[in-house]
């Protein structure tokens, strides 16, 4: 998609010789992500290096915050080069420590162990092996625990670890999830997670550890319908303890390890950590999305209780430790900030690329879109020049992913998006409301592992909208309809004959055949419905619908049932072929099928030359150019020009990189790291082209989408250079645009044409050379 504002779009090929290709990918400046972890230190006198792991391949993040000036403020993040999404760490880091000396991150891994790095490492180190539960540092001295013990060790300037003592007997029960140290008496406080929790401490300082340091149990009678998570100890030696009952989260904390106060701080589950500004006598606590001035006593404050630039969420926090105004917390977006101790906050998500997107949909301009994501719905405006994307959206007022986006193609202020359930906003997303509840009778869908893959609205008729739903790990899912714009819904039943049991299904798109109004539903294949598969055609019938399982045998060119489970269906931008992209459930590669609607209409393969027909990988994502197709598997896009004679690799993205969504004009690729831009993605070559680089003669296609609302793309093509016009009349004869009136070479081009301020109806378009005149018709339907 080119960034300039343009009347139309002209694509002209010359030359077979010229493929189509994908440019190297530009990131778009959709920032944030799920943040996992987050710590730093001390890098000098007026600054503190911040670090992030987050939820992505993208896997750490580091920026400086300036925090002991007139306005603190920070850098943009950047991702650690050799912990980024090449490096294949993935979001399995949430255990960080950083070290003030040397400047080095040390993280935990799952498969990995304790690894150390810093900005310029070529490469992390390995600290040691095994499962790393928790981590700290006290001054230089680190503090670990792995494989039920406790590990100590000492930190030099150059990140050198020298082991201070052999670990630390088995005094501890398995599972120990926290380690603390006292500030007062240096003792080191090891805590067990869970409704009955365990906590324990050293008999000797934290210096003194050795393999015959004794532990002892600390009294921590606490209500078991509470399930207790995190230990921290403030600067005054107070023992902290945070749990949630799935509803609500609790703080317990004790100044003599005997008697304990307990209450209850809000609503949301615990966070990851707990942090602490102050002294002995006065302090401030911060955890999950709150905070408290009075040493942990009182009423707690949500961060931003003042005024919010994001929301804050239940996760991670970190003081700052140089200003005891800045506090770091995890929001819905990706990371805040506050300069005032919490009160207000302001997000500080750029250069965090860690958005794992799920969908896109932009409107018939193209300067408008909307990204669903899980960090929330994004808005794009001005794309096309200045692109300017919003804060998050969270329909439901959480941080809940979401899977869907849909933009009505006859009023783009109607909005849908699914996670679970499906929202709607009909103001261009000043409010949104829920509309459709799976969870409720009579479908009683779980709330978790419910994903509304996909929405639709036909082109054809907005009150028609679809919402195709999986349901993991479960034997749920299925179709849904409403014929009143969302406001009320039904089931489709696909296989199963009971609401709320049926396939999981993936994707949908309208057509028009012989006058009926036509979906085609992909579902994934399903052992336990292993009739439940590949790719559905639905007839509507007045109210109602006939079903059929497209992909049996006498709906294929092979004469073969094709079992499959198929994840993205596209249109060609003529509209008269349909195609299917998944995996084949019996050797378990990718492929790729296309329905000629206009020929035989029969599911045919489409060539395998060049496409990475290979066992275990998987084709997640298409998007249809002008007559090239597009397809992801894993993390790479093939792209193969209609009629050609195979495919081609455009671009691979770093191994472990998870392809969601491909979008075309020109080609954005939502990723489990962001969202990209591929400029010079797509060529506008005619099949017919394919054995003469010059057209044979004249022709003026069919206009696609037709019927259309409110652009459409006029193509047509050329066997010499000539004087043309292009231009579009009422049925009253009446001239209401003109797009080509010029010159032009042998060729191939195409228009894009606007009607917006024109009123429905059929429109006719007209090629004039001054020797011979084209007409074709088309139906605008607003």
């Amino acid at each position: 998609m080119k960034r300039a504002v343009l009347s139309f779009i002209l694509i002209v090929l010359l030359s077979f010789e010229i493929k189509a290709q994908l440019g190297s990918p530009n990131v778009e400046e959709v920032y944030g992500g799920r943040i996992l972890g987050i710590t730093g230190y001390t890098k000098n006198a007026d600054s503190v290096r911040i670090f992030l792991s987050t939820e992505s391949a993208n896997t750490l993040f580091y920026a400086d915050a300036y925090s002991n000036t007139a306005t603190p403020g920070g850098s943009a993040f950047s991702a650690i080069p050799s912990v980024d999404a090449d490096d294949n760490y993935g979001s399995s880091v949430n255990t960080l420590a950083a070290h003030s000396s040397s400047g080095y991150l040390f993280f935990a891994h799952n498969t990995d162990g304790l690894l150390k790095v810093n900005v310029s490492s070529a490469s992390p180190d390995q600290v040691a092996m095994g499962f790393v539960n928790d981590m700290m540092f006290k001054g230089d001295t680190l503090i670990y625990l792995n494989a039920n013990k406790i590990f100590t060790a000492v930190v030099d300037a150059s990140a050198n670890v020298a082991p201070l003592a052999s670990d630390v007997d088995p005094l501890i029960s398995p599972g120990m999830q926290k380690v603390a140290v006292h500030p007062q008496n240096g003792s080191v406080y090891i805590f067990k997670d869970g409704n009955t929790p365990e906590l324990k401490k050293s008999d000797e300082k934290l210096a003194d550890l050795s393999s015959s340091t004794t532990f002892s149990s600390v009294s921590i009678g606490l209500s078991t319908s509470v399930n207790w998570k995190v230990l921290g100890i403030a600067p005054s030696g107070r023992i902290f303890v945070f749990g949630d009952d799935n509803q609500d989260k609790y703080v317990a904390y004790t100044d003599d390890e005997s008697s304990w106060t307990i209450a209850s701080i809000g609503g949301g589950v615990t966070g990851d950590n707990v942090a602490f500004h102050g002294d002995s006598s006065s302090y401030s606590v911060y955890h999950a999305k709150l905070y408290n001035h009075n040493n942990g006593e009182g009423n707690w404050s949500e961060f931003g209780n003042s005024s919010r630039e994001t929301n804050p969420n239940d996760g991670a926090v970190f003081a700052d430790p140089l200003n005891d105004n800045m506090v770091y917390m995890t929001t819905d977006q990706g990371i805040g900030l506050s300069v005032n101790g919490g009160a207000d906050i302001f997000g500080i998500d750029e250069g965090v690329e860690a958005v794992q997107v799920q969908d896109f949909d932009m409107t018939a301009s193209k300067n408008e879109g909307w990204m669903a994501s899980k960090s929330g719905i994004r808005k794009v405006s001005d794309f096309l020049s200045s692109p300017s994307w919003s804060n998050s959206y969270y329909p439901n007022g959480d941080g809940s992913p979401y899977f869907s986006i849909e933009i009505d193609p006859s009023d783009t202020t109607y909005v849908y998006a699914g996670n679970v359930r499906v929202y709607r906003t009909i103001n261009d997303g000043s409010t949104w409301n829920r509309i459709f509840t799976p969870e409720h009778a009579p479908y009683n869908l779980p709330n978790v592992g419910t994903m509304a893959r996909a929405i639709e609205v036909s082109p054809y008729d907005s009150n028609l909208v679809l919402a195709a739903f999986e349901v993991q790990d479960s034997l749920q899912g299925g179709l849904f309809y409403s014929a009143d714009r969302g406001n009320n819904w039904e089931q489709i039943l696909l296989e199963e004959s009971v609401e709320g049991e049926d396939t999981d299904v993936t994707d949908i798109v309208f057509t028009i055949e012989g006058g009926d109004s036509i979906a085609y539903v992909s579902a994934l294949y399903d052992l336990d419905h292993p009739s439940g598969r590949s790719v559905y055609k639905l007839t509507k019938n007045g109210s109602s619908w006939t079903v059929d399982q497209d992909m049996n045998s006498g709906g294929t060119s092979t004469g073969s049932l094709i079992v499959a489970s198929i994840w993205d269906l596209e249109l060609t931008a003529t509209g008269d072929t349909v195609i299917a992209v998944g995996t084949d459930a019996g050797i378990n590669h990718p492929i790729s099928y296309f329905k000629d609607l206009s020929g035989a209409a029969l599911w045919t393969p489409m060539t395998t030359s060049g496409f990475p027909f290979e066992e275990g990988k998987l084709a997640r994502a298409a998007s249809m150019g002008e007559d090239t197709l597009f397809v992801a598997v894993d993390n790479e896009i093939y792209y193969h020009v209609l009629g050609s004679s195979g495919w081609d690799l455009g671009h691979s993205y770093p191994v472990g990189t998870d392809i969601n969504v491909l979008y075309y004009d020109e080609l954005l690729v939502g990723t489990g790291i962001g969202l990209f831009a591929h400029f010079n993605s797509g060529t506008s070559v005619a099949l017919e082209e394919q054995a003469n680089s010059i057209p044979e003669g004249l022709a003026l296609h069919q206009n696609y989408p037709n019927p259309f609302n409110p652009a459409t793309n006029i193509r047509f093509e050329i066997p010499g250079s000539m004087n043309v016009k292009l231009q579009v009349f009422n049925i009253l004869g009446q001239k209401v645009a003109e797009l080509v009136n010029k010159s032009l070479t042998a060729g191939v081009y195409s228009y894009r044409f606007d009607a917006n301020g024109l009123s429905s109806g059929i429109y006719i378009y007209q090629l004039d050379t001054g020797q011979t005149t084209i007409t074709r018709k088309m139906l605008l339907i607003k």
